[in-house]
């Protein structure tokens, strides 16, 4: 099995900003937003089992002040014609962990979700169930289609 690797959470954890000479993520597409915080999704490209979905997350801060997020506390949940399920986080070795984004910041993850049934028609996120801090506003959800 390809491992889904994790490449926000060294930029989160430690509190560095993004290099200058490094190309800034694109956000997705399909974006919601926790307050300030915008948080776009897409289907990413990985190897991964069939009752797994890889999705990359970007977050960027649009606050005046640092957010923390905890990619773990994510809302993601999973839909069939028939049923709705919460998908977690693929972490097998425990690597993912809160992280803080300074303003102006933009990060990008890549991680596996599951389980999915092999019927899933969409996924949803709600970006308020990462455990975000300083944020009062409500926030959209966003969904795909992933048929």
């Amino acid at each position: 099995m390809t491992r889904v690797g994790c490449i926000v959470l060294v930029a989160l954890s430690c509190g560095c900003g993004a290099s200058s000479e490094a190309p800034s993520p694109e956000m997705p597409t399909h974006t919601a937003h926790a307050g300030c915080l915008e948080v776009g999704v897409e289907r990413a490209r990985a190897h991964v089992r069939l009752d797994q979905v890889p999705l990359m997350l970007v977050f960027e801060n649009d606050c005046e002040v640092p957010v923390d997020v905890d990619l773990r506390k994510l809302k993601i949940e999973a839909s069939s014609d028939i049923e709705r399920t919460p998908l977690v986080p693929i972490d097998p070795r425990a690597e993912i962990h809160p992280g803080r984004l300074e303003p102006g910041q933009r990060a990008t993850e890549l991680l596996a979700y599951g389980p999915m049934a092999v019927d899933t028609s969409r996924i949803c996120i709600d970006p308020t169930g990462a455990d975000v801090d300083h944020l009062q506003s409500p926030a959209g959800i966003v969904c795909l289609d992933v048929r």
